[in-house]
């Protein structure tokens, strides 16, 4: 089994890890017996959220900066490496990118501190394209009204 960890590699008080000091992506293959020891795999910069799509062979990541974000997509090798697919570096559209959904036709991003849900589209072979739209959650509606503090998306799902 292969575990695939992201890490803040840069030290920033506005994304809470003033420590931070990652090495970007880095795999480490598990076993019973402790498996081999972990290796960088991508020098990204703050790829804070991973995930490998359910059959297939890639792995996607967000990288999360103070300002601006893309959405990464690699390949995986059989050994475990990564390496970027043709057009997999694509700008999310606001700050701070921190969670990501697979979609069969597009992948949402969630900005915290940018205040939006990107909606980037993919290729008819399942790679990024381009993005498609930025939603802004609602300030007010019924009975609420938020308008004096930006909305804060954390987490957006795909059904």
């Amino acid at each position: 089994m292969r575990a695939y960890v992201g890490s803040y590699s840069v030290p920033s008080e506005w994304t809470g890890t003033p420590h931070g000091h990652g090495d970007g992506i880095v795999a480490v293959d598990l076993s019973a017996d402790g498996g081999s020891p972990p290796r960088i795999v991508a020098a990204e910069t703050n790829p804070s959220f991973t995930v490998v799509e359910p059959g297939a062979s890639r792995l996607w990541a967000i990288t999360e900066l103070e300002t601006g974000g893309e959405l990464l997509c690699f390949d995986i090798a059989s050994d475990g490496g990564l390496a970027l697919v043709d057009g997999g570096r694509v700008v999310t559209g606001s700050d701070a990118p921190c969670h990501l959904a697979l979609g069969p036709d597009y992948v949402l991003v969630s900005h915290y501190h940018g205040a939006a849900v990107a909606v980037i589209g993919r290729t008819p072979d399942g790679k990024p394209g381009a993005l498609l739209e930025t939603i802004r959650l609602p300030e007010s509606g019924e009975g609420w009204d938020r308008s004096a503090e930006q909305s804060r998306p954390h987490c957006a799902l795909v059904l």
